[in-house]
């Protein structure tokens, strides 16, 4: 052990707290991805319950609303990808939302995993970074005379590096 370990042991530390914090983004986006579906599934539902005259708010962009009245409350539109959108019933745009969201879900679960796993090796490698600083400054300690032991700035620059 030597402290060319310790470096490579905190180089190895580093690499698995940003990919922590990169799973975290990929999972804040599955969940954003989620409650988007959510809401759209969720104003389907309502609109397909709605009569024929109801009176609706729709968003035209900028936080801006128009008032609508729908011709006929069971069908819509859904982009399928590519720019590429399919009319279908309501009940088909909700299975396929669904679907979406299972697959959202599943996702969601093995980044969830993926995290936890980094996370065990995060643990793992700190503790065994702190006994390595252990050792070398009881090996540091033990070479030194009396004369020669280290000062609080050397064991707090051991300690922090």
């Amino acid at each position: 052990m030597n402290k060319e370990e310790i470096q490579k042991s905190l180089y190895l530390l580093e690499l698995r707290k940003s990919q922590v914090s990169a799973l975290a983004k990929q999972l804040e986006l599955i969940e954003f991805s989620a409650n988007e579906n959510l809401r759209a599934k969720e104003t389907l539902l309502n609109y397909k319950k709605s009569g024929k005259n109801a009176e609706m708010l729709v968003p035209v962009g900028g936080d801006v609303f128009i008032f609508a009245t729908p011709k006929n409350n069971s069908k819509a539109v859904s982009s399928v990808g590519a720019g590429v959108a399919l009319e279908g019933s309501i009940d088909d745009i909700v299975k396929r939302i669904d679907d979406k969201l299972k697959m959202l879900n599943d996702a969601g679960k093995k980044i969830v995993e993926g995290m936890e796993k980094t996370q065990n090796e995060i643990d793992n490698l700190s503790e065994k970074i702190e006994r390595m600083y252990s050792k070398l400054r009881n090996m540091d300690i033990h070479r030194k005379t009396p004369a020669e032991k280290p000062s609080v700035a050397e064991f707090t620059e051991i300690k922090h590096v």
